[in-house]
């Protein structure tokens, strides 16, 4: 589903309608978001728990909208024990990633996606945008830019709550035994190790979620360390509504 993503922030291409899953690239609404016709002659089956279609990131509206959806492909796909602090962070990681599109990534388009692999046991999560990129994003080189974006609490925006999205969830996902890779122009990073890649104008970030390793033990591990300290103090002082759900 990467790749979908990735096809939505370019040029529309004719071809995509001739290949063998030009079936399956028009259910997840690529042809859609190119503005090309094409025939379906299949049965558009509800997606709720299966699947998020393609869906463009214009408002914060529509970012809330996405991140809800993906918080109930979790509910309804992973046995979690305490799902109200699980879900609370969960949402507070992928919000502030979508939230930050829209507030650095200076983006024309941005989107998001995700699917449910039932064989692999794994929900998979695509976010693409064509923007500026971290580098420009923090004023800097690409390299110095992504190696930015993967540091706690460091933000291109003079907003103390920020820069916390994308390590949290590195962190997390790792300790889900999942999996992660951010394309950000030449730079890359595959939850270990940063280096050159192909070149991809804006950010792309991909998630796999292993859904065989419950979420609520990494939670409570992860928000007692260093990052949790750091989160819960932020809160208190913001009388987050999350504060409430998490349990000490």
């Amino acid at each position: 589903i990467s790749k979908i993503c990735k096809l939505a922030c370019q040029t529309p291409d004719q071809l995509y309608q001739d290949l063998p899953c030009s079936d399956y690239l028009s259910r997840m609404n690529l042809f859609k978001i190119w503005g090309m016709p094409y025939k379906e002659i299949f049965t558009r089956n509800c997606d709720e728990g299966r699947f998020i279609p393609l869906t463009a990131l214009t408002d914060e509206e529509t970012t809330q909208v996405v991140v809800d959806k993906i918080i109930l492909l979790v509910l309804q796909n992973m046995r979690l024990d305490h799902p109200q602090k699980t879900i609370a962070n969960l949402e507070r990681s992928i919000n502030e990633i979508l939230c930050n599109i829209s507030q650095h990534a200076e983006a024309e388009k941005a989107f998001c996606i995700a699917q449910i692999y039932p064989a692999k046991n794994e929900l998979q999560i695509s976010i693409c945008d064509n923007g500026i990129g971290f580098g420009r994003s923090f004023q800097t080189s690409s390299k110095e830019g992504m190696s930015k974006a993967l540091q706690i609490g460091v933000s291109s925006k003079a907003l103390g709550h920020r820069g916390n999205g994308i390590p949290i969830l590195i962190d997390t996902i790792l300790r889900n035994n999942g999996k992660m890779k951010i394309v950000s122009m030449d730079q890359s990073f595959d939850g270990k190790d940063q280096k050159e890649t192909e070149t991809f104008q804006g950010a792309s970030i991909n998630i796999s979620i292993n859904l065989n390793n419950n979420f609520d033990k990494l939670w409570s591990e992860l928000w007692h360390n260093n990052y949790g300290i750091k989160y819960r103090n932020e809160m208190k002082s913001r009388r987050c509504t999350y504060y409430a759900l998490w349990d000490y």
